[in-house]
């Protein structure tokens, strides 16, 4: 009796062990990694056939551009070899984009280098350089929120980063426009050590609030700063321009910065 009690609960435990593997199993995820050229030919190809989660590795060359409508992980081997001729659009959420170069001319039938439309979007390392706009980050349709730049360089002839997004966070990169401002249209920014040139530097809007400037390099051949909205600290920066800080908005804490202006270091346009 004893002797069948014990094959029974050694059977249960068998039966459990193996209920407990196969239930574990349906949980992983297995990731890939592609790579390009070598698995497909382009990278627009390569999202297609990729799962969630993949990894994409580009290999140097000179690619056209791509939508991307997976959360894929895109690392380049090196942000002056992997060429991207065209424009780069992130229609989804959870997207991770480092080390390519994008290069837009009015030959590619967009306006715009990089359009983001989708949250929680990584730049790192990439070079933009655009014959017209930079970087849109979501639409009158989409407010964009968590979008990172890091270690990153945008150059364009209008407005370099421009759209309707929350919490966009800037930290170790440049940004510039030729003509426009280098960066417009955001709501609680975080930008922190970069260098930023553009005829306006960085414009917030009446709505705009919460906003961190710090430690930044801003030139702007007309303002450096245009600051409405409320709640914003803008402190240890060096901000150059006929004007330094043009400010319209309400509680907002401007301490420590060194402005080196033409004509005048802080107006207050509300007074």
């Amino acid at each position: 009796m004893y002797i069948l009690r014990l094959i029974h609960i050694l059977l249960l435990m068998f039966l459990l062990g193996i209920l407990l593997s196969v239930s574990s199993n349906l949980f992983i995820v297995k990731t890939l990694t592609i790579r390009v050229p070598e698995d497909y030919n382009n990278i627009q190809d390569a999202i297609n056939h990729a799962s969630a989660g993949d990894i994409i590795i580009i290999k140097p060359g000179v690619y056209n551009g791509f939508i991307i409508s997976k959360n894929l992980v895109f690392l380049g081997e090196n942000n002056q070899t992997v060429i991207i001729r065209g424009k780069v659009e992130i229609n989804t959420n959870n997207v991770k984009l480092a080390s390519i170069k994008i290069l837009l001319n009015d030959t590619s039938g967009s306006s715009v280098a990089l359009r983001i439309i989708g949250n929680n979007t990584v730049i790192t390392n990439v070079i933009i350089e655009s014959y017209k706009y930079g970087v849109q980050i979501g639409n009158i349709d989409h407010k964009i929120s968590g979008t990172v730049i890091e270690y990153s360089r945008i150059s364009a002839e209008r407005a370099g980063i421009y759209g309707v997004c929350d919490d966009l966070n800037m930290f170790y990169s440049e940004v510039s426009s030729r003509s426009e401002q280098a960066i417009v249209g955001c709501n609680m920014l975080d930008l922190e050590f970069n260098i930023i040139n553009g005829d306006t530097g960085i414009s917030t809007s009446l709505w705009s609030h919460e906003s961190l400037i710090k430690n930044n390099r801003i030139i702007g051949r007309s303002t450096g700063i245009y600051l409405d909205g409320t709640h914003h600290v803008v402190n240890n920066n060096i901000i150059n321009g006929k004007i330094g800080i043009n400010l319209r908005g309400r509680e907002i804490t401007i301490e420590n910065n060194v402005i080196e202006s033409s004509e005048t270091g802080v107006i207050n346009s509300l007074s």
